[in-house]
This record gives C-alpha cells, structure tokens and sequence, in this order.
C-alpha cells in the first residue's frame, strides 16, 4: 500500500481550500433561495449566508425538519431564514413555491439548486411521470 499511496498523493495532490466562509462577503439586501437547505450542506451554506446578513429562504419538502433547522440557525447566526415548501420532484409544487416566493419578493440575487436526488429505483417516477432522478434534479 506504501508505493500506491506514494504515487497517488505525488500524481493527485490534495488541492489547498483558497475560498472560506470569512471571505463571503456582507450580503446585506441580498435575497437567496436554498433548495434542501434544512441538513448538510445545504445546512451549512444556509449558515454561511445568513452570517453574512443575507435574506435566506430555504425550500424543501420537510416543514418540521426545517424549521427546526431555522431555530438552530437562528441560534448560531442571529438571523432567521424563512420557509418555503417546495418538492422538486412535483412541477405544482414548484411552481407553487414561485409563487409564493414572488408575492414576497421583488428580486432574486442568488439561487443555490443543492436539492436533489441520485440513483433512485428506476420505476421510480415524479408526480408528473418523469424519471425521478431528470424530474428532481433538472426539472424541478
């Protein structure tokens, strides 16, 4: 495993992060959309935002779940992000969650599509018909 492991790390290098959370910067009067923002990364770019005075609004299927997200956020940033409940996998549901978000906002300065989906039962389809994996992850 030594000479592998050697060759691996001189042929593939392990990259150095140049961008951080502090390099953000402020974000005051800016509106954001984060799909599946309520665990993991989506989570923790939630925080970053929100951090960095952004006006967050983050859209999943799960209210409980993510309104517990939005207190812990609340508590580690001073800043609340809003609900929106949205199911990429439903293209009512979608435009549902446009909607709503339009009759509260006028702009839209940022939009991270975290949300999706990967190798779900190929019989697996969305509320539409589509393949749930193209119907989530591209048309949702």
């Amino acid at each position: 495993m030594g000479l592998a492991y050697s060759f691996l790390q001189q042929s593939f290098p392990l990259a150095k992060t140049k961008f951080t959370v502090n390099d953000i910067p402020d974000l005051n009067g800016k509106v954001v959309i984060v799909t599946g923002g309520s665990a993991g990364i989506g989570k923790e770019t939630v925080k970053g935002l929100l951090s960095h005075n952004a006006k967050v609004y983050i859209l999943t299927r799960n209210k409980e779940k993510t309104e517990q997200a939005i207190l812990e956020l609340k508590d580690s940033t001073g800043h609340e992000a809003q609900f929106i409940s949205c199911d990429l996998a439903d293209l009512v549901s979608v435009k549902h969650a446009a909607e709503e978000f339009t009759s509260k906002e006028n702009e839209l300065h940022i939009l991270i599509n975290n949300a999706g989906v990967m190798n779900p039962p190929i019989e697996q389809l969305t509320a539409q018909g589509y393949d749930m994996q193209l119907g989530t992850n591209a048309l949702g």
